[in-house]
């Protein structure tokens, strides 16, 4: 518990990489990082957005695709070069792609969603864990999905990597636990991203879908970037020594229907 008066930065002396940290959920996610004491790579394919996240705060920005093959390696040797160490890997860097269902098969849309979502996280972990294992552990926390959870209005190749990143979550708990290694996953529900150069989730949805995913929530409201990275935080501080392998879902109560009665 923090005192009145006191400073306790949560993250001080550790060091982090977050993929897709220009914007929305991951640029939230950096500045709380950055404002709890950590050293911060960030990555990203839009150098502006990169540069405005910088000069706000400090943290290094490497230009980089998550889904490109040679991007993680790049970004791992970049981020070891410049902090020395790895304690803390986030996994945020995602796409939403196209409405798509069974009878809609495209390749580029499933090998997009893949590449991002599922591949992208396994690459960037054996890339860090080595350096997590020689320093003597770590934290790893996976931005997974209310749609990997349930069958929702969305966009098939998304909603089943989301899902499959869910168990890489527990498979890579279950095998990193040995080397103080602790991995965890967040599933964010409808947030409202409104800051300068992102959307409201209105405007990425359609105002008449969010009326209707909120009025079926227990909590009747959007969530904020900043609900979803204090759960990273969590995550990843040294408050959270004893998890792993759990999915902490950030939805309003979304997951749970209703709250209304039905009638029976």
């Amino acid at each position: 518990m923090r005192h009145m008066g006191a400073s306790i930065s949560r993250l001080a002396n550790k060091t982090a990489i977050v993929t897709g940290g220009t914007s929305g959920i991951g640029r939230q996610i950096v500045e709380t990082f950055c404002a709890e004491g950590a050293r911060v790579v960030f990555t990203g394919r839009d150098l502006d957005r990169g540069r405005a996240v910088t000069d706000k705060t400090g943290a290094i920005f490497v230009n980089a695709d998550a889904a490109a093959l040679d991007d993680p390696a790049r970004v791992v040797t970049a981020a070891a070069d410049a902090l020395g160490t790895i304690d803390i890997l986030v996994n945020n860097a995602g796409t939403h792609g196209p409405p798509l269902g069974i009878e809609n098969f495209s390749i580029a849309p499933f090998d997009d969603g893949i590449a991002v979502h599922l591949r992208s996280p396994w690459q960037f972990m054996s890339l860090c864990v080595p350096l997590m294992r020689k320093s003597g552990g770590g934290s790893i926390v996976n931005i997974s999905s209310i749609a990997g959870h349930r069958v929702c209005v969305s966009s098939l190749p998304y909603a089943i990597s989301k899902a499959a990143v869910l168990h890489l979550t527990r498979y890579a708990a279950t095998e990193l636990g040995k080397d103080k290694i602790r991995v965890n996953s967040i599933s964010p529900g409808l947030i409202a991203m409104t800051k300068k150069g992102q959307q409201p989730a209105d405007a990425m949805f359609g105002l008449d879908l969010v009326m209707k995913v909120i009025s079926r929530q227990a909590l009747r409201q959007a969530g904020r970037v900043i609900d979803v990275a204090q759960m990273a935080l969590y995550l990843a501080s040294d408050e959270s020594a004893f998890v792993t392998g759990s999915d902490f879902v950030i939805d309003g109560g979304t997951l749970w229907g209703s709250p209304d009665p039905i009638g029976i």
